[in-house]
C-alpha cells in the first residue's frame, strides 16, 4: 500500500474506501421472535419492536429467526407462516409444528390445541395441508431447521466470551450429553435436515428419533436449578462454540423474557399469543417481545455491539456488550 500510495494516491484512496466498505457490511442485525401460536398480530408486533421492515425493504445484513410454534391455540396459523415467509425468516421447528407434520386428528392428544380448523375447512383438509403433499407441509419440510448457530461458531473450540455474537438457537433446549454426541454443530444440524428431507420423501422415522424429542420438548433448562442447569449448558456452548443459547417453548409467567446462567441462557417465550392462556376467551391484546442483536467483526470473531429484548410498552432489557455478564 505504501508503494501504491507514493505513485498512485487516488488508487490508494479507492482501496481504503473499499476496505472501509467491506468492514461496514460485516455489521449485521439478528432478530429473534418467540412462539406466535396462531396470532399473526402478535408476530407482526414482535417484528415491529425490532424494526424489521416489510418484504420490499429487507436488507442483506438482517437475519430474522423464529423459534417455532407458529401453529395451534390461535386461529391464524397460516397468517403466521405467511408472515415469516415474507420476511425471509430462518424458521426453527417447534414441537407443535413437528406434531402437526406427523398428523393430528380429532382423537389426537394435541387436538384440543387446534384453533385454526376454519382455515382448512375440516380435519381432513388440515391433515392434508400439513402432509408432505400439502403446500404448507412441503414448505416446512423443505425450509425449517431444528437448530441454528448464528452468525457462525466461535473461531476456537472453547467457551466464547459472553460478548461474542455466536448464538445457538433451538425451540426448547439441548443437553450437553446430546450435544457431545455430535462432532460439531454442523453434524447436529445435518441430522435434522436429513430427517425432514426424508419425511418429504415418505419416511417419517427420522422425525421420531430422540434428537427431535429433546430439542423440541425439553423443559429442564427453564425449570431446573441453576447450579445444575448452568454447568451442563456451558458444556454444550463450549462444544458448539456458542456464547449463549436462546430458546422458546416454555412461557414465562411474567410476560417478560428470563435470562439465566449469567446471560448464557435466554428464555424468550413470553406467551405473546392472545389465545395462549385461554383459547375460548383470548386476551384483548398480544404480549409481544423480540430479541435484537447487532454485531460486527471478522468471521468467527464477531462481537456484539447492541443487545436488547424489547417490549410493547417501550421498556426493554438491555444486555451488556461490555462486561463479562449481561445486566438486566
Amino acid at each position: 500500500v505504501r508503494h501504491v500510495s507514493s505513485r498512485h494516491p487516488q488508487t490508494t484512496m479507492l482501496c481504503r474506501c473499499h476496505l472501509f466498505c467491506l468492514w461496514c457490511v460485516t455489521s449485521h442485525k439478528l432478530v429473534v421472535v418467540p412462539d406466535a401460536h396462531g396470532d399473526r398480530q402478535a408476530l407482526e408486533a414482535s417484528l415491529q419492536l425490532a424494526g424489521v421492515p416489510s418484504r420490499d425493504n429487507l436488507t442483506h445484513n438482517l437475519t430474522v429467526v423464529s423459534l417455532g410454534d407458529s401453529v395451534d391455540r390461535g386461529p391464524d396459523s397460516l397468517g403466521c407462516y405467511d408472515l415469516l415467509e415474507s420476511v425471509q425468516a430462518l424458521c426453527l421447528l417447534g414441537n407443535h409444528d413437528w406434531i402437526n407434520l406427523l398428523g393430528v386428528d380429532p382423537k389426537h392428544l394435541f387436538a384440543p390445541f387446534v384453533g385454526d380448523l376454519q382455515q382448512f375447512t375440516d380435519w381432513e383438509g388440515r391433515q392434508r395441508e400439513f402432509s408432505r403433499d400439502g403446500r404448507l407441509g412441503r414448505w416446512i419440510r423443505q425450509n425449517f431447521e431444528i437448530a441454528a448457530l448464528l452468525p457462525r461458531p466461535w473461531h476456537r473450540r472453547e467457551l466464547p466470551p459472553v460478548t461474542a455474537a455466536a448464538t445457538l438457537l433451538v425451540h426448547a433446549g439441548i443437553s450437553h450429553r446430546t450435544a457431545a454426541g455430535y462432532r460439531d454443530f454442523a453434524a447436529l444440524s445435518a441430522e435434522g435436515r436429513i430427517a425432514l428431507q426424508r419425511s418429504l420423501e415418505g419416511d417419517d422415522s427420522g422425525l421420531n428419533e430422540g434428537l427431535f424429542h429433546e430439542v423440541l420438548q425439553m423443559r429442564e433448562l427453564a425449570y431446573g436449578k441453576e447450579r445444575q442447569v448452568c454447568p451442563d449448558l456451558l458444556g454444550t456452548l463450549k462444544h458448539f462454540g456458542a456464547a449463549r443459547l436462546v430458546v422458546g417453548h416454555t412461557p414465562q409467567p411474567s410476560g417478560r423474557a428470563s435470562v439465566r446462567c449469567d446471560g448464557r441462557l435466554i428464555l424468550l417465550d413470553v406467551g405473546m399469543s392472545r389465545w395462549l392462556r385461554n383459547m375460548q376467551a383470548p386476551d384483548k391484546s398480544p404480549r409481544p417481545a423480540a430479541l435484537h442483536l447487532e454485531y460486527d467483526g471478522p468471521d468467527g470473531f464477531e462481537s456484539l455491539t447492541f443487545a436488547r429484548i424489547s417490549y410493547p410498552d417501550g421498556s426493554f432489557s438491555a444486555l451488556s456488550t461490555q462486561s463479562k455478564d449481561f445486566e438486566l
